[in-house]
């Protein structure tokens, strides 16, 4: 898998403009990362009368999955020389998107 690390544009969001916008500066950034998982998950509906959201916490190995993650896996290595992490794993169903290009790249007469 070939990482691409986003450009920080300028309609793109941080946490703390998150925060500033819902109005409320001390939401632990997990509270913060649930809402945005389920927020996301609900404006992307397909017409559907429900949407299924799933959270786990899961353990993995890091070098494993490491070496799939083409450009950094040396860096990661480095700084996740443990054995076991924690995850946290947010999936939906019932929803549409991320079908368009990954990057700018290929992206053809201006339809992202």
């Amino acid at each position: 898998m070939k990482i691409e690390i986003a450009q920080h544009e300028r309609m793109s969001e941080s946490g703390s403009s998150l925060l500033k916008l819902i109005q409320n500066q001390d939401m632990p950034l997990l509270d913060l990362l649930v809402r945005e998982a389920v927020q996301n998950s609900l404006d992307a509906t397909a017409g559907k009368p429900f949407v299924t959201v799933d959270m786990s916490v899961k353990s993995f190995e890091a070098k494993k999955l490491n070496k799939h993650l083409e450009g950094i896996t040396d860096k990661l290595n480095a700084r996740f020389s443990g054995k076991l992490y924690d995850s946290i794993i947010i999936s939906d169903s019932n929803t549409v998107g991320l079908t368009g290009p990954v990057s700018y790249d290929e992206v053809k007469n201006q339809v992202f």
